[in-house]
């Protein structure tokens, strides 16, 4: 994944759970493609993910609906870390590693 397209317009790093606005509605992002962060629902989907795109992340808006998007923009707004996070993978792999 592209570095930049990793981070948002305000610097912070995209994560699985972080509480995000996109075109203006309200949601999470769900998994990040190319960094193994992927809510458990949604660990199904990644190696399809990863083969077609290699890179980006999901929307799932509040009440339904989900955007796949490949890079960050000034349409996507960081509202905060989600309250209940899976560890990333990578995270996770480190500090046992």
């Amino acid at each position: 994944m592209n570095p930049l397209s990793s981070h948002y317009v305000s610097g912070e790093e995209i994560r699985a759970g972080d509480r995000v606005r996109l075109d203006g509605h309200l949601g999470r992002i769900v998994f990040v493609v190319g960094f193994d962060r992927f809510l458990p629902e949604f660990s199904n989907d990644r190696d399809w993910f990863i083969k077609e795109f290699g890179h980006g992340f999901m929307f799932e808006q509040d009440g339904g609906g989900l955007v796949f998007s490949e890079t960050s923009d000034e349409d996507l707004d960081f509202l905060g870390r989600g309250q209940t996070l899976i560890p990333d993978l990578n995270q996770q792999m480190n500090s046992e590693g």
